[in-house]
């Protein structure tokens, strides 16, 4: 015959069994959870990456545009200065007609790279550059 502690000790330890499986099954539920969520993160942050891509691409061929139209437009402001010169105008003439300061005009004229095409009062700075898009990912 089963003593009254050994029955006691089984049902305790079966009822520990119980605990511990909702316990497990409480942690496995929550692991899906997490793995669902981790894998949502995870292509949240691909869309990223892949706006970050369209954006740099958008940026890189406004950018070429934009430089092209700029030395299309020094090259017809060049142009125009020295068909003026050419008709007998100083370089001081130049400077007051266009705003320009001396040093910038001649830059201008000579097809300088960083020529200006706005008069140095009028001119703005650019746009700090734009940096890629850095993604954020946690760790797991």
């Amino acid at each position: 015959m089963v003593s009254k502690s050994a029955g006691a000790a089984v049902s305790a330890a079966k009822l520990a069994r119980e605990r511990m499986a909702a316990v497990a099954a409480a942690h496995r539920e929550q692991e899906q959870a997490n793995l669902a969520d981790v894998a949502a993160f995870l292509k949240a942050a691909g869309a990223v990456d892949k706006a970050a891509v369209r954006r740099d691409t958008a940026i890189a061929t406004a950018t070429q545009t934009y430089e092209q139209a700029v030395a299309t437009a020094e090259g017809e402001q060049a142009a125009a200065l020295r068909r003026i010169r050419e008709r007998g105008a100083s370089e001081s003439e130049l400077v007051a007609l266009t705003g320009l300061e001396a040093g910038q005009l001649r830059a201008l004229l000579r097809g300088g790279v960083n020529a200006p095409t706005k008069p140095a009062s009028t001119a703005k700075k650019a746009p700090p550059t734009p940096q890629p898009a850095q993604n954020a990912q946690m760790p797991l």
